[in-house]
């Protein structure tokens, strides 16, 4: 009888953590455009971008978890020193944790990978972009794990 069989045992060798986190990173933003979409009251928009945050604040969130010293990381960052400083003493508020470990190039192949889901789910054409490279404001909010979002 089953009732009476041993409980299965689970093989840790064979859970991919990274594969979870991706996944949930994906559901959280498909989540964070419909609250856009609810928030500026767009229905039906022709097209959404998608800004990864840009590799420095990729590093001063690494930095943070490992607890380097806020003076340590903004000698890496001539001309951004205000920036890199509000951003971490945020992070430090928010106490990121080891779950999104993204590099930017990361966050970038995994939108990538993820373009057709995210054109499903949101019923229109999807661009993805780096932060760096765009001048619009909304590139400027994007953070590591949580993307820029702009609906037109």
């Amino acid at each position: 009888m089953i009732s009476v069989q041993k409980w299965p045992e689970v093989d840790k060798s064979k859970i991919d953590t990274k594969a979870e986190v991706w996944e949930d990173y994906v559901s959280d933003l498909v989540r964070d455009i419909d609250e856009v979409k609810k928030l500026a009251k767009i229905d039906k928009p022709k097209k959404i971008t998608i800004f990864v945050a840009p590799t420095w604040k990729h590093e001063v969130y690494d930095a943070v978890l490992m607890k380097v010293d806020l003076k340590e990381i903004i000698k890496k960052y001539k001309g951004l020193e205000k920036e890199v400083a509000d951003y971490y003493k945020r992070l430090q508020k928010r106490n990121p944790t080891d779950e999104i470990f993204l590099t930017s190039e990361d966050e970038l192949c995994l939108l990538e990978k993820s373009r057709t889901v995210l054109v499903k789910d949101c019923g229109c054409e999807v661009e993805i972009a780096k932060a760096e490279k765009s001048k619009n404001p909304k590139a400027m909010s994007a953070e590591s794990g949580k993307p820029g979002i702009l609906m037109e």
